[in-house]
């Protein structure tokens, strides 16, 4: 005749998971199927069970069912009364309960952790959250929950938890993204990217920050965004922007106080809000958002600026050989461009040679065309 005994301890295990309705789906499978295995399986629990709620149990947690012995419980199927023992006798069982109890806890406890390992630990890993890698020398874009639409410049990754927009909006950026937001003005879109937060309700931003870049940045093409600069060398700026601005917070250089000068454009200026943060106006947002387009538009910009976006764009590492190259500015719109393509571009604003290899793209300043360049030296700094 079979009894409790019988039972196997990981048997044990998933029935007393059960009773504290803490079971997992995979476990509760194995569980049934050892109940269809027999009649007096499925007779057993259910005694066990009715047993188990009577005694109020149910509602307790798995601590409180560790803690008792399976004799214990195995005995309350066959008992109706509690009966009376002498005092002595009582203290006997209870140090004999007591030994038998921390074995139970540790056997329990063990059980638990092979039961999460092998049947839990994937699965949860697996709802936490959603990682979307837009790999060096490719660009992905993503379709949120909420209708909000993300382009991921390459070498950047995005985290959001799979519960996105059902209590909140929240992601996490490394490296550079732009937003086309959909609006919801009860739950804001808010971005969180190196020693920057961005909220917005509905519109469209960029945000870059690299690790690897001297500056972090935010862009404003519509409607209105809040960003709060939390490093330590932000000084907890708040900054609003309206449309055709953006942010600049420096990681290390120390902007020159109250200083305004010009920029790219002739009708932008530069703000200085903090000792690292300013302000740029009236900018052309197409030339910092472009990249995701097939027409990139580039104004401007000296190589040395350009080199670290040439590299995540091709995935091919960039060599000055000569240092004074650093200086040149390129400007010029692009469209569907080859790596080759680019170098012949950049040829046509500075006094150079190339090589390209499987891995790198070397930059050889040409001495003979120097005299050809001389008017559009840039000096650095």
């Amino acid at each position: 005749m079979n009894t409790g005994k019988d039972i196997p301890d990981d048997i044990k295990l998933l029935i007393s998971s059960s009773l504290n309705r803490e079971i997992e789906k995979n476990d509760a499978v194995r569980l049934q199927h050892w109940l269809d295995e027999s009649d007096w399986n499925k007779k057993y629990v259910n005694k066990l069970k009715s047993s188990w709620v009577l005694a109020g149990k149910s509602s307790q947690g798995k601590k409180d069912f560790s803690a008792l012995t399976w004799d214990i419980i195995e005995s309350r199927i066959h008992r109706k009364n509690v009966l009376s023992v002498e005092p002595v006798k009582s203290k006997v069982s209870f140090v004999r309960l007591m030994r038998i109890a921390a074995t139970w806890i540790l056997l329990f406890s063990l059980g638990g952790i092979c039961t999460w390992w092998f049947f839990g630990r994937s699965h949860k890993i697996e709802l936490a959250t959603t990682e979307i890698v837009a790999p060096l020398g490719a660009k992905s874009m993503v379709k949120m929950p909420d209708g909000t639409t993300i382009w991921l410049n390459a070498g950047s990754k995005l985290i959001y938890k799979n519960d996105f927009n059902q209590n909140d909006r929240h992601v996490i950026l490394t490296g550079e993204a732009f937003f086309s937001v959909a609006t919801n003005k009860e739950k804001p879109f808010i971005v969180h990217a190196a020693d920057v937060i961005v909220r917005a309700y509905g519109t469209k931003f960029d945000v870059k920050a690299y690790p690897d870049e001297e500056t972090v940045t935010a862009t404003l093409q519509e409607g209105k965004i809040d960003v709060q600069f939390t490093g330590k060398l932000a000084d907890n700026n708040n900054i609003v922007l309206a449309p055709n601005q953006k942010v600049v917070m420096h990681r290390s250089v120390i902007l020159p106080k109250n200083e305004k000068t010009k920029i790219a454009q002739k009708s932008a200026k530069i703000e200085v809000i903090s000792p690292r943060i300013a302000l740029e106006k009236n900018i052309d947002t197409n030339l910092y958002t472009s990249w995701k387009s097939e027409r990139w538009t580039i104004e401007s910009i000296p190589l040395e600026t350009l080199a670290p976006v040439l590299e995540r764009r091709f995935n091919k590492k960039l060599f000055f050989k000569n240092p004074e190259l650093k200086g040149y500015k390129f400007t010029g719109t692009i469209e569907n461009e080859t790596t080759e393509q680019i170098m012949a571009a950049l040829q046509m604003t500075a006094p150079l040679d190339y090589k390209i290899g499987k891995d790198t793209i070397v930059l050889i300043l040409n001495p003979k065309l120097m005299d050809r360049f001389k008017h559009i030296i840039t000096t650095k700094r």
